[in-house]
């Protein structure tokens, strides 16, 4: 086991990917095994996402999944996690609110393609795709971890590449806002 233990958080989604559920609950007691990580599920969607969350968690002692009804109980959340592997877009957004190091975790079938949205958020806040997209097709169990650990490892790096994007994006957003109140007051 790893000296330094780290918290994971999952945010999981159905997409009719029956790879996903087991690749995903192999990754997870890798990290556990071989890292001693905190494995936290996410679900954003209290139907499919909890249910797929549920499958995935099953019944290991420490694993656990949150529920949350307002956004701010999510930032709460995200206060204890180290790391987020997520499936959603606005989990990865969070994480970036948050400063959380995040994955993206692309569906393991290959009829089920990423999300181009995800795929541009990333390039947006300038990630690259090879470091934050972690990819089922073509990584095993072990090394899937092993990424995520680097993730919780390397997390100042990632701080100094997002912060100033994300500033950036912030400032961009509130001047969305400042159009359409302009648009809405015509």
């Amino acid at each position: 086991k790893s000296s330094e233990s780290f918290t994971v958080g999952v945010v999981l989604r159905e997409r009719g990917d029956n790879g996903i559920e087991s690749y995903i609950k192999k990754v997870c007691e890798r990290l556990k095994e071989k890292y001693g990580a905190r494995i936290i599920f996410i679900p954003f969607h209290r139907t499919g996402d909890r249910l797929i969350s549920e499958r995935v968690a099953g019944t290991a002692g420490d694993r656990e999944i949150i529920s949350w009804d307002e956004l701010k109980d999510i930032f709460e959340v995200y206060k204890s996690i180290d790391v987020i592997l997520g499936m959603r877009l606005h989990s990865l957004i969070l994480a970036c609110l948050s400063n959380k190091p995040f994955a993206a975790i692309s569906p393991v079938s290959k009829n089920c393609g990423y999300d181009t949205k995800i795929i541009n958020f990333i390039k947006s806040i300038g990630l690259n795709q090879e470091d934050n997209v972690l990819d089922g097709r073509e990584m095993n169990p072990d090394d899937f971890a092993e990424k995520v650990r680097e993730l919780f490892i390397n997390r100042e790096k990632f701080h100094s590449v997002i912060d100033a994007r994300v500033k950036e994006l912030i400032s961009l957003s509130k001047l969305n806002m400042i159009y359409l109140e302009k648009a809405l007051n015509n």
